[in-house]
């Protein structure tokens, strides 16, 4: 019988949807595969079992999360909700609620928030009003209505609009105080108190609703009451409606999407975003057009990228500019580009381009601008993944992991699960792969390099929403990590779990200081130090705190979190040369917080704690542990089943165990299903014809668990302990026997909680 030998050595294209299994002669399914679960697409062009969620804290509701960055080390997650918002440290801890003056009252209008950030500030629109969130201080904000800049004559500088028809006129009956405003035609709605009224360039602000024809207003200054077209209004507010689309773009804040103006926008004044005053039409000052297009309709989204592009539902439009020719009040000229209407989720900037889901939440479509010819062109990018794109609800981008290169985009769907989207333009690639896990993801964030998630779990029957972070050192999803300090088969997990199914990985890290610090024993203890109960103290005079185990030359991530801070500065040391004095240095400059970096030991064996003679601050759950050739914390892992937590958090272990730490958590499928294998004989090809694998060989890095085509593989080596754990596998592994198949699919799979990547796989079919 012929043989066939198929080597697939990348997965670029990702998972294919069922609809384009006849297209064997693509390039896209050549390099594509049938199914690809829980993994993540690694640039070189491997998979690699995503990573694990770390619980962190408890939302008590639905949220939906939006990154604060001020600077690289000053970030925040906040959590959005119907009643207030949560502001958290990426750590999990609760740093402030703010429950007063929120303008949303519904978790759907809180799903229509769109919001943009400049320095300290969030600009949040949705439509029901316009706010901004300070940040005051430290995880501290303020939320507040947008303040329109004001003049010595305490003139609003807001956006104004005759939204009457032009021959419609204004009367005031007096030109100072409180006077009553007449108009020619209906214009007025009681909702109109509060709003400003400019009559031949003098404002007045209403202070009272009369009829549709008559208001009452006081006059900022003199006035004049003969009637007059040259008039307008507000063009935000309770009358006219809110903006529902914000972006910061070219130096200015920009508005679009209220009730009464559906498709147009408003631009600050340049580099002064609380000021929207048109002046005479100058360069610098603000701008105010429709965007016209035969399908623009509301406006969904302000997006800021090379130019300043409107996602509508109806079209995608943009404003033309480029490095000399910046958008001013005689320049602004949008152009509809295509008749692809967005949906309320917010779009991402990814890999130099824009993917927005379209109204229907069934398509992603990617915009790009030629950087030559400067015009702006879109295409579908999911129509590969139908299957896994179903009306999303959320989005997400990651520009880069903790420990890898890659970005992603994340489309939540309705469902709770995740379409994952991997693109690298220079490479020519796009990629997608389907995440879910044992409950719903309700919304994502990223945050530098990490990635935090609200996800609602049934925890024996009952809802909860847990704050969770995705971490590579993970293998299970709302993952927390006990240390067991004794041999027994028995200990205290967690209460949050107590009756639920969890599954169990022993964690051994290669570490100095392993967090406990339950008493001083290794350590070198100078004048004011001391080490119980968790914590490292400092206070006194000038002095130093050692522990040795270091290798010299290795790498290291130190990590703790100062607790307490009264004074001084703390210095750790990663060795010391006697004639060289400190290499590897760090100084954590004294304020209460966290801290992790990674280190080249230098010098000796020893890490140090210095302080000055003023020093006095706590440090708890330091550690210090080896990092492997890619700065990955060097554990060694082996998965010891499931047991159910018991009353109190206990759960009991197949038998005594002494690892330094259990993870505990719930598990989640990762498989990959090779395409049928196209294959053309002499007299066809035999897509369909019965076919038996005799073989397939799968290269693996780092693998600890594997299955193919449901046999398991053998990963032990000639050389491991069996009284340890697994050493992971890197290599190729054979399996055989694998039976036959009409399509001659091969499932692979990691059946146990545990990491690994797969980098390519080879058939040996027989036909």
């Amino acid at each position: 019988m012929p043989v066939a030998r198929l080597l697939q050595t990348n997965f670029t294209s990702g998972r294919i949807d069922e609809s384009m299994l006849g297209r064997v002669e693509t390039t896209m399914y050549q390099n594509g595969v049938e199914d690809l679960l829980n993994f993540e697409i690694l640039v070189q062009g491997g998979i690699t079992r995503r990573r694990g969620q770390v619980y962190l804290n408890d939302f008590g509701q639905k949220v939906r999360l939006i990154p604060f960055i001020f600077n690289e080390t000053q970030v925040n997650v906040l959590a959005f909700s119907p009643s207030d918002i949560k502001v958290y440290t990426i750590d999990g801890t609760l740093r402030q609620t703010i429950s007063s003056s929120i303008p949303w009252s519904t978790l759907d209008q809180v799903e229509e928030i769109r919001w943009d950030q400049k320095g300290d500030v969030l600009v949040l629109a949705n439509g029901i009003k316009l706010s901004t969130l300070t940040r005051t201080a430290s995880n501290t904000f303020a939320l507040a209505d947008f303040d329109w800049e004001t003049d010595a004559n305490n003139n609003s500088k807001e956006p104004l609009f005759k939204y009457a028809d032009a021959g419609v006129t204004l009367t005031a009956s007096g030109t100072t105080g409180s006077v009553t405003f007449t108009t020619s035609a209906d214009v007025f709605v009681a909702a109109h108190v509060g709003a400003i009224l400019v009559k031949n360039d003098v404002q007045a602000t209403i202070t009272g609703f009369t009829d549709a024809r008559n208001v009452t207003a006081t006059w900022t200054t003199t006035g004049t009451t003969t009637a007059t077209a040259d008039w307008s209004e507000s063009a935000f507010g309770e009358a006219r409606g809110w903006p529902r689309a914000v972006a910061f773009h070219g130096g200015r804040l920009w508005l679009a999407g209220n009730d009464a103006l559906p498709s147009h926008v408003f631009s600050s004044q340049s580099s002064a975003f609380f000021n929207f005053d048109f002046g005479t039409g100058e360069a610098a000052e603000a701008i105010s057009g429709s965007v016209a297009g035969n399908r623009i309709g509301n406006i969904q989204h302000l997006i800021s990228a090379e130019a300043l592009f409107v996602v509508s539902d109806g079209a995608l439009a943009f404003i033309p500019e480029n490095d000399t020719n910046p958008v001013t009040p005689a320049t602004f000229n949008p152009r509809q580009v295509e008749p692809y209407g967005g949906s309320r989720v917010r779009p991402i900037v990814y890999d130099e381009s824009i993917a927005y889901p379209q109204l229907k939440g069934r398509v992603v479509r990617e915009v790009q601008r030629d950087e030559f010819t400067l015009r702006v062109k879109t295409r579908p990018v999911s129509f590969v993944a139908t299957d896994i794109v179903r009306n999303i609800t959320f989005s997400a981008v990651q520009n880069y992991t903790k420990d890898r290169p890659e970005s992603f985009g994340y489309f939540g769907n309705s469902d709770g699960t995740v379409a994952v989207y991997h693109a690298l333009r220079t490479e020519n690639f796009a990629a997608w792969c389907n995440w879910n896990t044992q409950g719903k993801w309700i919304s994502m964030c990223a945050i530098n390099d990490e990635l935090f998630t609200c996800v609602e779990r049934k925890i024996n029957g009952v809802a909860k929403y847990s704050f969770e972070k995705f971490d590579s050192d993970y293998s299970l999803d709302s993952a927390e990590r006990k240390m067991v300090t004794a041999a027994s088969n028995a200990h205290t997990v967690t209460t949050r779990l107590v009756g639920e199914s969890v599954h169990i990985v022993s964690i051994e890290e290669n570490v100095i200081a392993n967090g406990a610090f339950d008493n001083a024993t290794g350590w070198t203890l100078g004048t004011g130090w001391s080490v119980s109960s968790g914590l490292v103290g400092a206070a006194g005079s000038a002095s130093e705190a050692k522990i040795t185990g270091l290798t010299d030359g290795a790498r290291y991530r130190i990590e703790g979190k100062i607790t307490a801070h009264s004074a001084g500065d703390l210095t750790i040391d990663c060795g010391y040369n006697a004639t060289l004095g400190a290499i590897s240095r760090t100084v954590i400059t004294g304020a209460v917080g966290s801290f992790s970096f990674d280190v080249t030991c230098a010098g000796d064996t020893n890490l140090y704690l210095r302080k000055g003679s003023s020093g006095a601050f706590t440090v708890n759950n330091l550690s210090v542990r080896l990092l492997d050739e890619d700065d990955r914390i060097v554990i060694k892992r082996r998965y010891l089943g499931t047991a159910t937590v018991g009353s109190g958090g206990a759960i009991t272990l197949p038998s005594d165990w002494t690892s330094q730490w259990v993870e505990v958590g719930f598990d989640y499928s990762s498989q990959v299903t090779m395409l049928p294998p196209a294959i053309n004989a002499e007299d066809g090809n035999i897509l369909t014809e019965p076919k038996r694998i005799v073989s397939a060989a799968v290269s693996c890095s780092k693998v600890l668990s594997l299955t193919v085509g449901g046999k398991k593989a053998l990963l032990l080596q000639v050389s491991d302990d069996f009284s340890e754990p697994l050493t992971p596998f890197t290599g190729v592994k054979e399996i055989y026997n694998l039976g036959w198949d009409r399509l001659g699919r091969i499932p692979v799979t990691m059946p146990e909680p545990l990491p690994g990547s797969i980098l390519a796989i080879s058939r040996e079919v027989v036909f």
